[in-house]
């Protein structure tokens, strides 16, 4: 079984909760990402901004300045590189989610899963479509 280590994207960046809302903005569009994990000095996750946090919770107040903190998603559905990629898609489907952090042992981020990079593996395609089916509802 493929695990999730062989497709996860590996180096991550990453910011501290008192980034601003302006400097995830340009990781995002230099790195042409959706999600941006938020870690604390020993680089242990504590939450996700994603562009739709940016747009929902953030636009609205019309602010580059507001630190991650205020506005980041501390909620977050994680797995371990080594689960199978069957039951993250499975996972994401349930939580209606397209990526997912990769943490090890204390929490600490190792890498992000999106459904984009299982979708590329062919064998699960059908997996994937379940996966988007729940995640668009």
């Amino acid at each position: 079984m493929l695990k999730v280590k062989d497709l996860m994207t590996k180096n991550v960046e990453f910011v501290m909760p008192d980034a601003t809302i302006s400097e995830v903005a340009q990781i995002m569009e230099q790195s042409d990402v959706g999600i941006v994990p938020v870690c604390d000095e020993e680089k242990r996750l504590v939450g996700v901004i994603t562009d739709r946090d940016i747009v929902i919770r953030n636009v609205a107040k019309n602010r580059g300045d507001i630190k991650v903190e205020e506005i980041m998603s501390k909620r977050i559905t994680t797995a371990s590189p080594n689960e199978d990629i069957y039951n993250i898609s499975k996972k994401m489907a349930k939580h209606r989610i397209r990526r997912i952090p990769i943490v090890e042992e204390n929490n600490v981020l190792v890498g992000v899963v999106s459904i984009g990079d299982i979708a590329a593996k062919t064998e699960y395609n059908m997996e994937i479509a379940e996966a988007l089916t729940e995640i668009s509802k």
